[in-house]
């Protein structure tokens, strides 16, 4: 009996991975829609959104004319890691936690940079980076619960953009670490259709991620809300 051919699901896998990787533009015609300047304090949300699209299409050329994109995914995650700190940089109220994160953000920059060059090298995912970018975001996240919940502001948590923020990085980067880790056993062992085929569940988080960021820009002031910062870190 031959086995079930699943070349059909590997290239829906391709396909439902580009699909999700553009949903991002949903949040990116919220943040940049006309008549309204997004509050100053918000701004790196639109910059990752910004950056994860230009950086996914860069990706693709280069896969398709160079058949090698490796080192666009190293500064994807170093990407990612900066504009998101500095997203949660400003709504954490703490003098401690910012100046620790100030510090950790130099120091994560240099792990990132010597793990793409010397340990993980340009030629594979460099998973240690992804580990520590999914820790150091989830422990971000888990502030802002922390700060959400002793804070004196009665808002509804599906009313507040960060709360709705951190749910989505959460969701996203703890579900897809794994995968990242896995990668490069199953290169090595030429198991491509495996990764295509796991890699539906990261297009399933990224629709989710963006759904979540695509409601947070809704419900973000407009510039005029001068103090937004520091009115959601009381």
């Amino acid at each position: 009996m031959q086995p079930i051919s699943t070349d059909w699901l590997v290239s829906f896998s391709k396909i439902f991975y580009v699909v999700s990787e553009l949903t991002v533009f949903l949040p990116l015609v919220v943040a940049f829609r006309p008549g309204r300047n997004l509050a100053p304090a918000f701004v790196p949300l639109r910059w990752f959104c910004v950056a994860r699209l230009v950086l996914f299409v860069l990706s693709e050329l280069a896969k398709r004319l160079l058949h090698y994109n490796i080192a666009l995914l190293h500064l994807g995650t170093l990407l990612d890691s900066l504009l998101l700190g500095w997203l949660f940089y400003n709504f954490l109220a703490s003098a401690t936690i910012r100046y620790w994160l100030r510090l950790a953000g130099v120091a994560f920059v240099a792990f990132a940079f010597a793990d793409s060059l010397l340990i993980s090298g340009l030629w594979q995912r460099n998973a240690y980076t992804v580990a520590l970018q999914t820790i150091g975001l989830l422990c971000l996240s888990l502030l802002y619960f922390e700060q959400m919940l002793r804070s004196v502001r009665h808002v509804e948590p599906k009313q507040d953009p960060m709360f709705l923020v951190s749910v989505g990085v959460a969701l996203y980067y703890a579900g897809t670490v794994g995968l990242y880790l896995l990668e490069n056993m199953l290169i090595a062992a030429k198991l491509l259709d495996d990764i295509w085929l796991m890699f539906n569940v990261s297009s399933v988080l990224t629709l989710i991620l963006y759904g979540f960021l695509s409601k947070a820009l809704l419900l973000v002031p407009s510039s005029d809300s001068t103090s937004v910062s520091e009115a959601y870190s009381r």
